[in-house]
């Protein structure tokens, strides 16, 4: 693109001539329509530090608290480039505003800042999977990949919980597949120690063997709420926990199982990870 070959000092003469002719700033176009070479444009000021997206997430998570819906109309434009700046995670701040949005909004497909799509298309959770009325409906989810090397430990971990509290909330069916395949990746273990691993996994053996004796869930409660023991707390050795959430936009009650029939798919898995 021909804005590529602009460094910082000519963008910022460009910019500032712009103006000059225009009487506006370029910046407007942002906040006045959709382009798909804004896109390209926008990513490549971000980049050179001429604009900041992440202090625009935040502005916006600001007037939120003000009226929801009147900071929507006002940034219904900006959103799309925020949210295509985000896509795949490849920067500190797209993760960093990942988790602003997740902390104060959440993760969902509705809304101006509806990431679940963006989230599971960037650790490439989506493979083989198509979008249908209840979410993804055909991929296992097992081919997670989380690896970010700009990334702390912490950080890879935060963005490990995020993904595995929604999967268990969401998609309680692939749930067993996504572990064992975020557990079973050697790259994982740089940030996820492989001790640690280990008793996640015994974890969740020992809940698919009570599913296959017959003995009670420990993971259902009431209708739209999901208890659970929580596979967190039990890869740090603790006493474990359950923890509850109110289900959005769904009408149903969706039940995670462990069967002994998926604890025996997943088998193998066992001699990567023990």
């Amino acid at each position: 693109m021909w804005w590529e070959q602009y460094g910082k000092d000519k963008m910022e003469q460009y910019l500032s001539a712009y103006q000059d002719l225009t009487g506006k700033s370029f910046f407007k176009h942002f906040w006045s329509k959709e382009d798909y070479d804004l896109y390209d444009i926008f990513s490549w000021l971000a980049e050179l530090e001429l604009l900041c997206p992440l202090s625009l997430l935040e502005e916006y998570l600001s007037e939120c608290s003000s009226g929801r819906e009147q900071a929507d109309e006002k940034w219904v434009f900006m959103a799309k480039y925020l949210i295509t700046y985000m896509k795949g995670l490849q920067t500190p701040k797209a993760v960093e505003m990942l988790f602003r949005i997740v902390e104060e909004i959440g993760i969902s497909d509705k809304g101006l800042f509806g990431v679940e799509d963006l989230l599971l298309e960037s650790v490439r959770m989506d493979a083989g999977s198509r979008r249908g009325y209840y979410g993804y409906d055909s991929s296992d989810f097992s081919g997670a990949d989380l690896i970010r090397p700009f990334l702390s430990v912490e950080e890879h971990r935060q963005l490990f919980w995020i993904l595995e509290r929604h999967t268990f909330l969401n998609y309680p069916d692939k749930y067993t597949s996504f572990l064992i395949g975020v557990l079973s990746k050697k790259d994982h273990l740089l940030w996820f120690p492989k001790e640690e691993a280990r008793k996640v996994f015994l974890a969740i053996a020992k809940t698919g063997c009570k599913k296959r004796d017959g003995e009670p869930a420990e993971n259902i409660s009431d209708r739209g709420r999901v208890g659970r023991t929580s596979i967190k707390e039990a890869g740090n050795g603790k006493t474990a926990s359950s923890v509850r959430a109110k289900e959005e936009n769904r009408g149903y009650t969706e039940r995670f199982q462990l069967a002994g029939g998926e604890k025996q798919k997943h088998r193998y898995a066992v001699y990567r990870i023990v």
